[in-house]
Protein backbone atom coordinates (compact mmCIF):
# COMPACT_ATOMS: atom_id res chain seq x y z
CA UNK A 1 0.00 0.00 0.00
CA UNK A 2 1.26 3.17 -0.87
CA UNK A 3 1.97 5.92 1.42
CA UNK A 4 -0.53 8.67 2.06
CA UNK A 5 1.77 11.39 2.12
CA UNK A 6 1.12 14.62 0.21
CA UNK A 7 4.64 14.12 -1.64
CA UNK A 8 5.24 17.62 -3.67
CA UNK A 9 1.65 19.31 -3.30
CA UNK A 10 3.10 22.03 -1.12
CA UNK A 11 6.26 24.15 -1.95
CA UNK A 12 6.95 24.89 1.73
CA UNK A 13 5.47 22.50 5.25
CA UNK A 14 5.24 23.76 8.02
CA UNK A 15 7.30 22.13 10.87
CA UNK A 16 4.81 20.77 13.06
CA UNK A 17 3.49 18.90 9.46
CA UNK A 18 6.45 17.40 8.53
CA UNK A 19 7.50 15.80 12.02
CA UNK A 20 4.60 13.02 11.92
CA UNK A 21 6.11 12.03 7.91
CA UNK A 22 9.75 11.62 9.27
CA UNK A 23 8.71 8.93 12.63
CA UNK A 24 6.87 7.10 10.03
CA UNK A 25 9.72 6.78 7.25
CA UNK A 26 10.94 3.65 8.99
CA UNK A 27 8.34 1.52 8.74
CA UNK A 28 7.90 2.54 5.37
CA UNK A 29 8.97 0.30 2.57
CA UNK A 30 9.52 -0.26 -1.60
CA UNK A 31 7.54 2.67 -3.52
CA UNK A 32 5.92 4.20 0.10
CA UNK A 33 9.50 4.81 1.58
CA UNK A 34 10.52 6.04 -2.36
CA UNK A 35 7.66 8.21 -1.82
CA UNK A 36 8.61 9.19 1.75
CA UNK A 37 12.46 9.94 1.67
CA UNK A 38 11.74 11.63 -1.70
CA UNK A 39 9.16 14.04 -0.50
CA UNK A 40 10.80 14.71 2.85
CA UNK A 41 14.46 15.40 1.63
CA UNK A 42 12.56 18.20 -0.37
CA UNK A 43 10.87 19.84 2.54
CA UNK A 44 14.29 19.38 4.46
CA UNK A 45 16.37 21.01 1.59
CA UNK A 46 16.92 24.13 3.66
CA UNK A 47 16.55 22.68 6.74
CA UNK A 48 18.76 19.82 7.17
CA UNK A 49 20.95 19.66 3.94
CA UNK A 50 23.14 16.92 4.77
CA UNK A 51 19.70 14.39 6.06
CA UNK A 52 18.57 15.93 2.59
CA UNK A 53 21.15 14.37 0.23
CA UNK A 54 20.89 11.09 2.20
CA UNK A 55 17.64 10.72 1.68
CA UNK A 56 17.94 11.62 -1.88
CA UNK A 57 20.67 8.87 -2.15
CA UNK A 58 18.31 6.07 -0.43
CA UNK A 59 15.29 7.43 -2.57
CA UNK A 60 17.88 6.67 -5.61
CA UNK A 61 19.20 3.32 -4.41
CA UNK A 62 15.23 1.95 -3.84
CA UNK A 63 13.85 3.44 -6.90
CA UNK A 64 15.87 0.41 -9.31
CA UNK A 65 14.18 -2.23 -7.19
CA UNK A 66 10.47 -1.12 -6.69
CA UNK A 67 7.75 -1.51 -9.05
CA UNK A 68 7.18 2.22 -9.96
CA UNK A 69 6.32 3.21 -13.51
CA UNK A 70 9.00 4.83 -15.89
CA UNK A 71 7.10 8.10 -15.65
CA UNK A 72 7.14 8.16 -11.79
CA UNK A 73 10.88 7.24 -11.55
CA UNK A 74 11.33 10.01 -14.22
CA UNK A 75 9.48 12.71 -12.09
CA UNK A 76 11.10 11.25 -9.08
CA UNK A 77 14.57 12.20 -10.61
CA UNK A 78 13.47 15.15 -11.94
CA UNK A 79 12.89 16.10 -8.33
CA UNK A 80 15.62 14.90 -7.08
CA UNK A 81 17.86 17.10 -9.53
CA UNK A 82 16.10 19.79 -7.77
CA UNK A 83 17.12 18.65 -4.29
CA UNK A 84 20.67 18.63 -5.43
CA UNK A 85 20.32 22.17 -7.52
CA UNK A 86 19.20 23.77 -4.52
CA UNK A 87 21.82 22.47 -2.08
CA UNK A 88 24.75 23.64 -4.70
CA UNK A 89 23.42 26.62 -4.96
CA UNK A 90 22.95 27.20 -1.18
CA UNK A 91 26.88 25.88 -0.73
CA UNK A 92 27.99 28.16 -3.89
CA UNK A 93 28.72 25.69 -6.18
CA UNK A 94 26.64 27.51 -8.90
CA UNK A 95 27.86 26.27 -12.28
CA UNK A 96 26.79 22.53 -11.24
CA UNK A 97 23.62 23.75 -9.85
CA UNK A 98 22.64 25.12 -13.32
CA UNK A 99 22.72 21.67 -14.69
CA UNK A 100 21.06 20.22 -12.17
CA UNK A 101 17.82 22.43 -13.14
CA UNK A 102 18.96 22.00 -16.95
CA UNK A 103 18.79 18.41 -16.45
CA UNK A 104 15.65 18.68 -14.15
CA UNK A 105 13.84 21.42 -16.82
CA UNK A 106 14.31 18.46 -19.26
CA UNK A 107 12.72 16.03 -17.64
CA UNK A 108 9.71 17.93 -15.97
CA UNK A 109 9.26 19.27 -19.65
CA UNK A 110 9.03 16.04 -21.34
CA UNK A 111 6.10 14.87 -18.70
CA UNK A 112 4.81 18.27 -19.38
CA UNK A 113 4.55 18.62 -16.38
CA UNK A 114 3.69 22.70 -14.86
CA UNK A 115 4.33 21.88 -11.11
CA UNK A 116 7.66 20.97 -11.54
CA UNK A 117 8.65 23.37 -14.32
CA UNK A 118 7.55 26.16 -12.27
CA UNK A 119 9.54 24.33 -9.48
CA UNK A 120 12.25 24.79 -11.69
CA UNK A 121 11.99 27.76 -13.09
CA UNK A 122 11.24 29.25 -9.06
CA UNK A 123 14.96 28.28 -7.99
CA UNK A 124 16.38 29.62 -11.57
CA UNK A 125 15.63 33.06 -9.69
CA UNK A 126 18.06 31.75 -6.63
CA UNK A 127 20.51 31.24 -9.10
CA UNK A 128 20.36 34.48 -10.94
CA UNK A 129 20.63 36.56 -7.82
CA UNK A 130 23.50 34.59 -6.58
CA UNK A 131 25.01 35.23 -10.59
CA UNK A 132 24.24 38.53 -9.73
CA UNK A 133 21.30 39.76 -12.24
CA UNK A 134 18.33 40.49 -10.79
CA UNK A 135 16.93 41.10 -14.39
CA UNK A 136 17.10 37.55 -14.68
CA UNK A 137 15.85 36.17 -11.15
CA UNK A 138 12.72 38.53 -12.10
CA UNK A 139 12.36 36.67 -15.58
CA UNK A 140 12.72 33.26 -13.60
CA UNK A 141 9.71 33.85 -11.31
CA UNK A 142 7.55 35.33 -13.87
CA UNK A 143 7.99 31.95 -16.08
CA UNK A 144 7.34 30.28 -12.55
CA UNK A 145 4.11 32.12 -12.49
CA UNK A 146 3.27 31.10 -15.89
CA UNK A 147 3.78 27.62 -14.90
CA UNK A 148 2.03 27.88 -11.72
CA UNK A 149 -1.27 29.09 -12.99
CA UNK A 150 -1.32 25.56 -14.94
CA UNK A 151 -2.26 23.80 -11.67
CA UNK A 152 -4.82 24.20 -8.98
CA UNK A 153 -1.82 25.09 -6.75
CA UNK A 154 -3.17 28.37 -5.51
CA UNK A 155 -0.15 28.88 -2.68
CA UNK A 156 2.59 28.42 -4.91
CA UNK A 157 1.18 30.95 -7.06
CA UNK A 158 0.98 33.48 -4.23
CA UNK A 159 4.36 32.76 -2.92
CA UNK A 160 5.85 33.13 -6.20
CA UNK A 161 3.93 36.51 -6.68
CA UNK A 162 5.14 37.88 -3.14
CA UNK A 163 8.29 36.72 -3.94
CA UNK A 164 8.45 38.91 -7.44
CA UNK A 165 7.17 41.72 -5.78
CA UNK A 166 10.39 41.16 -2.58
CA UNK A 167 11.92 42.27 -5.27
CA UNK A 168 10.12 44.78 -7.51
CA UNK A 169 10.58 47.05 -4.65
CA UNK A 170 14.17 47.72 -5.15
CA UNK A 171 13.09 49.21 -8.73
CA UNK A 172 9.73 51.11 -7.57
CA UNK A 173 8.93 50.64 -3.86
CA UNK A 174 5.72 52.61 -4.38
CA UNK A 175 3.99 50.65 -6.83
CA UNK A 176 5.24 47.24 -4.81
CA UNK A 177 3.44 48.78 -1.95
CA UNK A 178 0.63 49.44 -3.85
CA UNK A 179 0.31 46.03 -5.65
CA UNK A 180 1.05 44.14 -2.01
CA UNK A 181 -1.84 46.04 -0.11
CA UNK A 182 -4.42 45.55 -3.25
CA UNK A 183 -3.31 41.80 -3.52
CA UNK A 184 -2.61 40.65 -0.29
CA UNK A 185 -4.73 42.71 2.13
CA UNK A 186 -4.58 42.63 6.14
CA UNK A 187 -7.21 39.66 6.56
CA UNK A 188 -5.33 37.80 4.06
CA UNK A 189 -5.24 33.74 4.75
CA UNK A 190 -2.33 31.68 3.51
CA UNK A 191 0.17 29.13 4.96
CA UNK A 192 3.27 30.36 6.76
CA UNK A 193 5.66 29.48 3.40
CA UNK A 194 3.50 31.86 1.64
CA UNK A 195 3.05 34.69 4.05
CA UNK A 196 7.22 34.75 4.60
CA UNK A 197 7.10 36.28 1.08
CA UNK A 198 3.96 38.58 1.54
CA UNK A 199 5.88 39.85 4.81
CA UNK A 200 9.18 40.20 2.87
CA UNK A 201 7.62 42.35 0.50
CA UNK A 202 5.87 44.63 2.67
CA UNK A 203 8.88 44.73 4.47
CA UNK A 204 11.08 46.04 1.59
CA UNK A 205 8.24 48.23 -0.26
CA UNK A 206 8.24 50.09 3.73
CA UNK A 207 12.12 50.15 4.15
CA UNK A 208 12.59 51.46 0.91
CA UNK A 209 10.32 54.25 1.42
CA UNK A 210 11.80 55.17 5.10
CA UNK A 211 9.17 53.89 7.08
CA UNK A 212 11.43 51.83 9.31
CA UNK A 213 8.77 50.79 11.85
CA UNK A 214 6.45 49.01 9.87
CA UNK A 215 9.82 47.40 7.72
CA UNK A 216 11.24 45.91 10.78
CA UNK A 217 7.86 44.62 12.43
CA UNK A 218 7.13 43.28 8.52
CA UNK A 219 10.68 41.89 8.70
CA UNK A 220 10.39 40.34 11.96
CA UNK A 221 6.80 38.51 10.99
CA UNK A 222 9.03 37.24 7.85
CA UNK A 223 11.91 35.72 9.69
CA UNK A 224 9.41 33.93 12.07
CA UNK A 225 7.26 32.50 8.89
CA UNK A 226 10.56 31.72 6.64
CA UNK A 227 11.97 29.66 9.73
CA UNK A 228 9.23 27.63 10.53
CA UNK A 229 8.23 26.39 6.81
CA UNK A 230 12.02 25.58 5.85
CA UNK A 231 12.93 28.83 4.14
CA UNK A 232 16.06 29.20 5.88
CA UNK A 233 17.59 31.34 3.65
CA UNK A 234 14.97 33.66 3.25
CA UNK A 235 14.85 33.49 6.90
CA UNK A 236 18.53 35.18 7.34
CA UNK A 237 18.19 37.28 4.18
CA UNK A 238 15.19 39.41 6.73
CA UNK A 239 16.81 39.08 9.91
CA UNK A 240 19.66 40.71 8.71
CA UNK A 241 17.47 43.43 7.23
CA UNK A 242 15.39 43.83 10.28
CA UNK A 243 18.93 44.72 12.05
CA UNK A 244 19.15 46.78 9.41
CA UNK A 245 15.69 48.57 10.32
CA UNK A 246 16.59 48.89 13.70
CA UNK A 247 20.05 51.04 12.77
CA UNK A 248 17.81 52.78 11.07
CA UNK A 249 15.55 53.73 13.99
CA UNK A 250 18.83 54.76 15.88
CA UNK A 251 18.53 51.69 18.00
CA UNK A 252 21.99 49.99 17.31
CA UNK A 253 22.03 48.04 20.30
CA UNK A 254 18.69 46.02 19.41
CA UNK A 255 20.09 45.36 15.53
CA UNK A 256 23.16 44.15 16.84
CA UNK A 257 21.50 41.68 19.05
CA UNK A 258 19.52 40.61 16.41
CA UNK A 259 23.10 40.33 14.01
CA UNK A 260 24.00 37.96 16.79
CA UNK A 261 20.83 36.40 16.63
CA UNK A 262 21.58 35.77 12.75
CA UNK A 263 25.42 34.75 12.94
CA UNK A 264 24.72 31.07 14.62
CA UNK A 265 22.09 30.29 12.53
CA UNK A 266 23.96 31.30 9.34
CA UNK A 267 27.10 29.08 10.73
CA UNK A 268 25.13 26.14 11.55
CA UNK A 269 23.81 26.27 8.22
CA UNK A 270 27.25 27.27 6.45
CA UNK A 271 26.14 28.40 3.16
CA UNK A 272 28.48 31.29 2.11
CA UNK A 273 25.91 33.65 0.81
CA UNK A 274 23.92 33.39 4.34
CA UNK A 275 26.94 33.60 6.10
CA UNK A 276 28.52 36.46 4.16
CA UNK A 277 25.80 38.30 4.72
CA UNK A 278 25.53 38.05 8.15
CA UNK A 279 28.70 38.73 9.06
CA UNK A 280 28.80 42.03 7.08
CA UNK A 281 25.78 43.24 8.82
CA UNK A 282 27.17 42.88 11.90
CA UNK A 283 30.17 44.36 10.51
CA UNK A 284 28.15 47.34 9.42
CA UNK A 285 26.50 47.88 12.90
CA UNK A 286 30.43 47.72 14.22
CA UNK A 287 30.84 50.80 11.96
CA UNK A 288 27.78 52.67 13.35
CA UNK A 289 29.05 52.25 16.66
CA UNK A 290 32.50 53.43 16.22
CA UNK A 291 33.51 50.16 16.89
CA UNK A 292 35.95 50.23 13.62
CA UNK A 293 38.27 47.14 14.63
CA UNK A 294 35.32 44.55 15.07
CA UNK A 295 33.49 46.22 12.17
CA UNK A 296 36.83 45.65 9.65
CA UNK A 297 37.66 42.07 11.00
CA UNK A 298 33.45 40.85 9.74
CA UNK A 299 33.83 43.04 6.57
CA UNK A 300 37.03 41.10 6.19
CA UNK A 301 35.79 37.64 7.02
CA UNK A 302 32.38 38.48 4.60
CA UNK A 303 34.69 39.03 2.11
CA UNK A 304 36.18 35.86 2.76
CA UNK A 305 33.09 33.91 2.86
CA UNK A 306 31.57 35.24 -0.52
CA UNK A 307 34.69 34.90 -2.77
CA UNK A 308 33.24 31.87 -3.99
CA UNK A 309 30.22 34.47 -5.12
CA UNK A 310 31.88 37.56 -6.33
CA UNK A 311 29.61 38.52 -9.13
CA UNK A 312 27.05 38.72 -6.26
CA UNK A 313 25.51 41.85 -5.38
CA UNK A 314 26.37 40.65 -1.72
CA UNK A 315 29.84 40.31 -2.57
CA UNK A 316 29.41 44.27 -4.10
CA UNK A 317 28.29 45.40 -0.83
CA UNK A 318 30.54 44.27 1.43
CA UNK A 319 33.03 45.81 -0.64
CA UNK A 320 31.30 49.10 -0.68
CA UNK A 321 30.79 48.56 3.19
CA UNK A 322 34.78 48.42 3.73
CA UNK A 323 34.90 51.68 1.60
CA UNK A 324 32.81 53.60 3.74
CA UNK A 325 34.56 52.16 6.88
CA UNK A 326 37.79 53.61 5.02
CA UNK A 327 36.11 56.80 4.49
CA UNK A 328 34.96 56.81 8.55
CA UNK A 329 38.38 56.04 9.61
CA UNK A 330 40.26 58.79 7.45
CA UNK A 331 42.42 56.10 5.12
CA UNK A 332 41.29 57.21 1.99
CA UNK A 333 44.17 55.02 0.09
CA UNK A 334 42.53 52.11 1.45
CA UNK A 335 38.68 53.87 0.85
CA UNK A 336 39.64 54.52 -3.16
CA UNK A 337 41.08 50.89 -3.12
CA UNK A 338 38.36 49.28 -1.94
CA UNK A 339 35.23 51.55 -4.09
CA UNK A 340 37.24 51.20 -7.32
CA UNK A 341 37.22 47.29 -6.87
CA UNK A 342 33.43 48.12 -6.36
CA UNK A 343 33.43 49.74 -9.33
CA UNK A 344 35.25 47.00 -11.67
CA UNK A 345 32.21 44.50 -10.26
CA UNK A 346 29.25 46.40 -10.81
CA UNK A 347 30.15 48.26 -14.25
CA UNK A 348 29.58 44.68 -15.49
CA UNK A 349 25.72 45.28 -15.14
CA UNK A 350 25.35 48.46 -14.46
CA UNK A 351 22.90 48.25 -11.78
CA UNK A 352 22.59 52.07 -10.74
CA UNK A 353 22.34 52.57 -7.16
CA UNK A 354 25.92 50.21 -7.23
CA UNK A 355 27.43 52.45 -9.68
CA UNK A 356 26.24 55.66 -7.99
CA UNK A 357 28.22 54.46 -4.85
CA UNK A 358 31.50 53.57 -5.91
CA UNK A 359 31.98 56.85 -8.11
CA UNK A 360 30.86 58.96 -5.44
CA UNK A 361 32.86 57.03 -2.95
CA UNK A 362 35.76 57.37 -5.21
CA UNK A 363 35.24 61.08 -5.84
CA UNK A 364 35.34 61.56 -1.74
CA UNK A 365 38.23 59.16 -1.24
CA UNK A 366 39.98 61.43 -4.05
CA UNK A 367 39.21 64.75 -3.03
CA UNK A 368 40.86 63.75 0.67
CA UNK A 369 44.23 62.54 -1.29
CA UNK A 370 44.37 66.29 -2.85
CA UNK A 371 43.03 64.96 -6.49
CA UNK A 372 40.32 67.27 -7.20
CA UNK A 373 40.06 67.00 -10.84
CA UNK A 374 39.78 63.64 -10.95
CA UNK A 375 37.53 63.79 -7.62
CA UNK A 376 34.90 65.79 -9.85
CA UNK A 377 35.69 63.60 -13.04
CA UNK A 378 34.18 60.69 -10.74
CA UNK A 379 31.79 62.91 -9.17
CA UNK A 380 30.06 64.02 -12.47
CA UNK A 381 29.92 60.58 -13.86
CA UNK A 382 27.66 59.90 -10.77
CA UNK A 383 25.75 62.71 -10.78
CA UNK A 384 24.54 62.02 -14.46
CA UNK A 385 23.76 58.61 -13.68
CA UNK A 386 21.54 59.69 -10.45
CA UNK A 387 20.13 62.07 -12.71
CA UNK A 388 19.40 58.84 -15.68
CA UNK A 389 17.85 56.77 -13.33
CA UNK A 390 16.20 59.19 -10.91
CA UNK A 391 17.77 58.67 -8.06
CA UNK A 392 17.21 62.09 -6.09
CA UNK A 393 18.69 60.95 -3.05
CA UNK A 394 21.55 59.73 -4.33
CA UNK A 395 21.75 63.13 -6.72
CA UNK A 396 21.58 65.00 -3.15
CA UNK A 397 24.85 62.73 -1.97
CA UNK A 398 26.80 63.77 -5.42
CA UNK A 399 25.99 67.47 -5.13
CA UNK A 400 27.44 67.80 -2.04
CA UNK A 401 30.54 65.96 -3.35
CA UNK A 402 30.80 68.45 -5.70
CA UNK A 403 30.52 71.26 -3.05
CA UNK A 404 33.20 69.38 -0.30
CA UNK A 405 35.87 68.91 -3.40
CA UNK A 406 35.39 73.13 -4.63
CA UNK A 407 35.31 73.88 -0.84
CA UNK A 408 38.56 71.51 0.22
CA UNK A 409 40.36 72.87 -2.71
CA UNK A 410 39.65 76.43 -3.18
CA UNK A 411 38.97 75.74 -7.07
CA UNK A 412 37.53 78.68 -9.30
CA UNK A 413 33.80 78.45 -10.08
CA UNK A 414 32.68 77.47 -13.39
CA UNK A 415 32.81 80.25 -15.93
CA UNK A 416 28.92 80.22 -16.02
CA UNK A 417 28.56 81.16 -11.86
CA UNK A 418 29.21 84.88 -11.57
CA UNK A 419 26.90 85.69 -8.74
CA UNK A 420 28.02 82.56 -6.21
CA UNK A 421 30.80 80.23 -5.36
CA UNK A 422 30.86 76.75 -6.78
CA UNK A 423 30.51 75.35 -3.71
CA UNK A 424 27.11 77.12 -2.59
CA UNK A 425 25.61 76.87 -5.51
CA UNK A 426 26.05 72.77 -5.69
CA UNK A 427 24.88 72.63 -2.11
CA UNK A 428 22.11 74.96 -3.65
CA UNK A 429 21.09 72.43 -5.91
CA UNK A 430 21.11 69.64 -3.36
CA UNK A 431 18.44 71.34 -1.52
CA UNK A 432 16.35 72.16 -4.49
CA UNK A 433 16.49 68.44 -5.25
CA UNK A 434 15.98 67.13 -1.28
CA UNK A 435 12.68 69.53 -1.70
CA UNK A 436 11.15 67.24 -4.34
CA UNK A 437 11.67 64.04 -2.19
CA UNK A 438 8.57 63.57 -0.59
CA UNK A 439 9.54 62.97 3.56
CA UNK A 440 12.80 63.57 3.20
CA UNK A 441 14.69 65.14 5.92
CA UNK A 442 17.35 67.64 5.26
CA UNK A 443 20.65 66.15 6.88
CA UNK A 444 21.87 68.87 9.30
CA UNK A 445 25.08 68.26 8.36
CA UNK A 446 24.47 69.84 5.03
CA UNK A 447 23.22 73.12 6.38
CA UNK A 448 26.69 73.47 8.34
CA UNK A 449 28.32 72.11 5.13
CA UNK A 450 26.68 75.23 3.89
CA UNK A 451 27.73 77.30 6.82
CA UNK A 452 31.54 76.77 6.21
CA UNK A 453 30.77 77.60 2.51
CA UNK A 454 29.15 81.10 3.20
CA UNK A 455 32.70 81.66 6.05
CA UNK A 456 34.64 80.68 3.09
CA UNK A 457 33.37 83.42 0.69
CA UNK A 458 33.13 86.08 3.03
CA UNK A 459 29.96 86.19 3.92
CA UNK A 460 30.13 85.83 7.51
CA UNK A 461 26.96 87.16 7.98
CA UNK A 462 24.81 84.20 6.02
CA UNK A 463 27.49 82.09 7.94
CA UNK A 464 25.96 83.01 11.33
CA UNK A 465 22.41 83.15 10.06
CA UNK A 466 22.73 79.36 7.93
CA UNK A 467 24.85 78.06 11.47
CA UNK A 468 21.35 79.09 13.79
CA UNK A 469 19.36 76.60 11.07
CA UNK A 470 22.31 74.10 11.39
CA UNK A 471 21.08 73.84 14.82
CA UNK A 472 17.78 73.83 14.89
CA UNK A 473 17.58 71.60 12.23
CA UNK A 474 19.94 69.29 14.78
CA UNK A 475 17.41 69.61 17.27
CA UNK A 476 14.49 68.67 15.65
CA UNK A 477 16.64 65.68 14.18
CA UNK A 478 17.40 64.77 18.19
CA UNK A 479 14.13 64.87 18.52
CA UNK A 480 13.03 62.60 15.33
CA UNK A 481 15.61 59.89 16.50
CA UNK A 482 14.19 59.42 20.02
CA UNK A 483 10.83 58.95 18.55
CA UNK A 484 12.26 56.64 16.57
CA UNK A 485 13.97 54.83 19.04
CA UNK A 486 10.64 54.81 20.57
CA UNK A 487 9.17 53.21 17.06
CA UNK A 488 11.80 50.40 18.10
CA UNK A 489 10.43 49.98 21.48
CA UNK A 490 7.12 49.63 20.22
CA UNK A 491 8.09 47.30 17.32
CA UNK A 492 9.71 45.43 19.91
CA UNK A 493 7.20 45.06 22.38
CA UNK A 494 4.60 44.21 19.28
CA UNK A 495 7.16 41.42 18.48
CA UNK A 496 7.35 40.02 21.72
CA UNK A 497 3.24 39.57 21.97
CA UNK A 498 3.29 38.01 18.38
CA UNK A 499 5.63 35.78 18.96
CA UNK A 500 3.94 34.82 22.63
CA UNK A 501 0.91 34.29 20.51
CA UNK A 502 2.43 32.62 17.94
CA UNK A 503 4.07 30.30 20.65
CA UNK A 504 0.35 29.91 22.35
CA UNK A 505 -1.49 28.92 18.93
CA UNK A 506 1.30 26.57 18.43
CA UNK A 507 0.51 24.78 22.09
CA UNK A 508 -3.05 25.13 21.09
CA UNK A 509 -2.18 23.11 17.66
CA UNK A 510 0.15 20.63 19.09
CA UNK A 511 -1.83 19.63 21.93
CA UNK A 512 -5.04 19.75 19.27
CA UNK A 513 -3.13 17.13 17.49
CA UNK A 514 -1.75 14.75 20.01
CA UNK A 515 -5.58 14.80 21.74
CA UNK A 516 -6.43 13.57 17.92
CA UNK A 517 -3.59 11.10 18.18
CA UNK A 518 -4.90 9.55 21.47
CA UNK A 519 -8.11 9.22 20.15
CA UNK A 520 -7.05 7.38 17.11
CA UNK A 521 -5.80 4.99 19.62
CA UNK A 522 -8.43 4.95 21.89
CA UNK A 523 -11.32 4.31 19.57
CA UNK A 524 -9.43 0.29 18.43
CA UNK A 525 -9.00 -0.33 22.25
CA UNK A 526 -12.85 0.83 23.14
CA UNK A 527 -13.92 -1.77 20.03
CA UNK A 528 -11.83 -4.20 21.26
CA UNK A 529 -12.85 -4.43 25.18
CA UNK A 530 -16.49 -4.08 24.07
CA UNK A 531 -16.20 -7.00 22.15
CA UNK A 532 -14.91 -9.53 24.73
CA UNK A 533 -16.67 -10.53 28.44
CA UNK A 534 -13.35 -12.12 29.45
CA UNK A 535 -11.81 -9.97 32.06
CA UNK A 536 -7.92 -11.46 30.99
CA UNK A 537 -8.46 -10.61 27.48
CA UNK A 538 -9.78 -7.36 28.24
CA UNK A 539 -6.42 -6.70 30.68
CA UNK A 540 -4.41 -7.96 27.56
CA UNK A 541 -5.94 -5.73 25.31
CA UNK A 542 -5.18 -3.19 27.38
CA UNK A 543 -1.81 -4.38 28.21
CA UNK A 544 -0.67 -4.12 24.60
CA UNK A 545 -2.57 -0.44 23.49
CA UNK A 546 -1.13 1.45 26.49
CA UNK A 547 2.66 1.50 25.06
CA UNK A 548 0.96 3.84 22.28
CA UNK A 549 -0.40 6.43 25.04
CA UNK A 550 2.61 6.03 27.64
CA UNK A 551 5.75 5.30 28.06
CA UNK A 552 5.06 2.56 31.07
CA UNK A 553 7.88 -0.26 31.68
CA UNK A 554 5.32 -1.76 34.12
CA UNK A 555 1.44 -2.66 34.11
CA UNK A 556 -0.71 -4.08 36.26
CA UNK A 557 -4.40 -4.61 37.30
CA UNK A 558 -5.86 -4.74 40.93
CA UNK A 559 -9.44 -5.70 41.82
CA UNK A 560 -10.83 -5.04 45.32
CA UNK A 561 -11.65 -8.10 47.06
CA UNK A 562 -15.19 -8.52 48.82
CA UNK A 563 -14.48 -7.48 51.98
CA UNK A 564 -13.64 -3.57 50.51
CA UNK A 565 -10.42 -3.63 52.86
CA UNK A 566 -7.82 -5.20 50.42
CA UNK A 567 -7.50 -5.21 46.78
CA UNK A 568 -5.25 -8.19 44.80
CA UNK A 569 -3.97 -8.51 41.65
CA UNK A 570 -5.60 -9.92 38.49
CA UNK A 571 -3.02 -8.89 35.80
CA UNK A 572 0.53 -7.59 35.88
CA UNK A 573 3.49 -7.40 33.48
CA UNK A 574 6.51 -5.54 33.83
CA UNK A 575 9.36 -5.75 31.19
CA UNK A 576 7.34 -8.39 29.12
CA UNK A 577 7.91 -10.73 32.45
CA UNK A 578 4.34 -11.63 34.47
CA UNK A 579 4.27 -10.85 38.01
CA UNK A 580 3.26 -12.59 40.86
CA UNK A 581 -0.08 -12.02 42.59
CA UNK A 582 -0.27 -10.09 45.42
CA UNK A 583 -2.52 -8.48 47.66
CA UNK A 584 -2.18 -5.10 49.23
CA UNK A 585 -4.13 -3.68 52.22
CA UNK A 586 -6.37 -0.63 51.10
CA UNK A 587 -5.11 1.32 53.70
CA UNK A 588 -0.97 0.43 52.61
CA UNK A 589 0.43 4.28 53.12
CA UNK A 590 3.02 3.47 50.21
CA UNK A 591 0.79 1.30 47.40
CA UNK A 592 0.25 3.69 44.51
CA UNK A 593 -2.14 1.38 43.78
CA UNK A 594 -4.10 1.72 47.02
CA UNK A 595 -3.89 5.25 46.85
CA UNK A 596 -5.57 5.22 43.18
CA UNK A 597 -8.47 3.10 44.64
CA UNK A 598 -8.71 5.26 47.63
CA UNK A 599 -8.76 8.57 45.92
CA UNK A 600 -10.77 6.88 43.02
Amino acid sequence: MRTALPSFLCQFIHEDDLAPWVQQLPNLEGASRVDAAVAIAWHLRQRNCVRALELVQEALDLMGKTTLAAQELRRYTARIYLIQAEVKILFADLDEAARYLQSAARIFEGLQDPLGMGDTHYLKATLGLDQGSLLEALASLETAGLQYALTPDVDRRNACLARHLTYDAFRDANEASLKVRELFPQDFVCPAGVRAWIASAQANAAALTDDMANATGSYIEAFDAAMVSGQVRQALVVVNNAGESFSKLGDLDTALAWSERALPIAHAAGWPTSVGMTLMQAGNVMRLLGRFDESRKYLQDALGVLIALSESRNYELVLGGLGELELDTENFDEALRWFGLLEEKVKVHMEPDQVIWAWRGQASALSALGQPVAALGKAAMALDQARQYGNREAEVQVLRAFAQTHLLHALPPPPELVATTAALHYLQLAIDVAATIDGYVLPPDLLQQRAHAFAASGDFKAAFAQSQLYIAARERVHAQETQKRAQAVQVQAQVQRAQAEAEHHRQLASSSRETAATLEVLGPIGREVTGSLNAEEVFETLHRHVHALLDATSFGVYLMDADQTTMTSAFGRELGVDLPQRTIAMNNPTSRFARCARER
